[in-house]
């Protein structure tokens, strides 16, 4: 496929401005998280402030906001000074009822935890080798499925059933809720660099397209006669649709994040590392085959989805 070619969109996002720690929209309002002066409520429109929360005003538990997660019409709020959720009006502390981790994983941005029909999905260890995949519902309920195969990522189907990315294909949960799984798409499986002739491939991330019921996987290669570390190979996604797949390269050392499905064009939001210490952040858009690009020049905090 065709990449890199400039495209005439124009890319609405947040930026990180000094102060602000984190962002979010709730009750058709802009909240704005600060290092230190509160909690903002602004405007969603006209980004006039209405309303600002701190310690001594309120039941905010810390001036310092680290993240938020809504669920269930209220906001799970991470703060120096501890969690607490908010309704809109009043903050209430959170109780310590074995969801927290999750919870604040959630607020701080995690882009492995996935979200289906008002649930949220994480990824855990049980011990070395044995993955479980956790689920909360929106009254905070907690269950948890073991797939009983290696899991480089996952995502939902229409049907709340999950669909995993292992080591040799792509399974599907044969029931939500149940343990059992078939392999609906097999890939080369993994193998390491040195074990076979100089290649190494490995699985990153999955993703699924419930308008178009297309599935997107990512990986890295490497051909090299040369020992490098693999988190520079080359890195591609792959769009899997009707039986048929579109192979797109997207550069050195890069990982899909997030993924937004906007009718024809599809947006991913990429890390890019730099260096074994370091990462930047970019945007490519996808449509009609075609590859759009776009680096800013600021860390993404957080992005609307949304091209012209």
């Amino acid at each position: 496929a065709e990449s890199g070619e400039e495209m005439p969109y124009s890319w609405k996002g947040y930026s990180n401005p000094n102060g602000v720690s984190a962002l979010t929209e709730f009750n058709d309002q802009l909240l704005v998280g600060t290092n230190g002066a509160g909690l903002s409520v602004r405007d969603n429109s006209t980004l006039e402030q209405k309303k600002v929360y701190t310690t001594e005003n309120s039941s905010l538990p810390g001036n310092i906001i680290e993240g938020f997660y809504e669920i269930d019409g209220r906001l799970f709020i991470v703060t120096n000074g501890g969690y607490c959720w908010f309704d809109g009006e009043e903050f209430v502390p959170a109780g310590n009822d074995g969801t927290l981790s999750y919870l604040e994983s959630a607020a701080r941005g995690n882009s492995d935890i996935k979200k289906h029909n008002g649930a949220m999905y994480f990824l855990g260890y049980i011990d070395e080798g044995t993955q479980e995949i956790v689920r909360i519902d929106s009254h905070l309920n907690v269950s948890k499925i073991l797939p009983g195969i290696t899991v480089r990522d996952f995502a939902l189907a229409r049907d709340g059933s999950l669909l995993v990315l292992s080591v040799d294909g792509i399974y599907q949960q044969i029931q939500p809720d149940k343990d059992e799984f078939k392999k609906i798409l097999d890939l080369p499986p993994e193998q390491l660099q040195g074990k076979t002739a100089d290649t190494a491939l490995i699985y990153d991330a999955l993703f699924y397209d419930g308008d178009k019921d297309s599935l997107w996987y990512s990986y890295r290669e490497e051909q090299t006669q040369e020992i490098a570390p693999l988190i520079f190979a080359p890195s591609f996604l792959v769009e899997y649709s009707q039986g048929e797949s579109q192979k797109y390269e997207i550069g050195n050392g890069v990982w899909p994040e997030r993924v937004f499905f906007r009718g024809d064009k599809t947006i991913f939001s990429l890390k890019v590392r730099r260096s074994l210490d370091s990462t930047s952040d970019s945007l490519i858009a996808i449509n009609d085959n075609t590859l759009a690009e776009y680096a800013p020049d600021f860390n993404l905090m957080d992005f609307t989805g949304e091209v012209d």
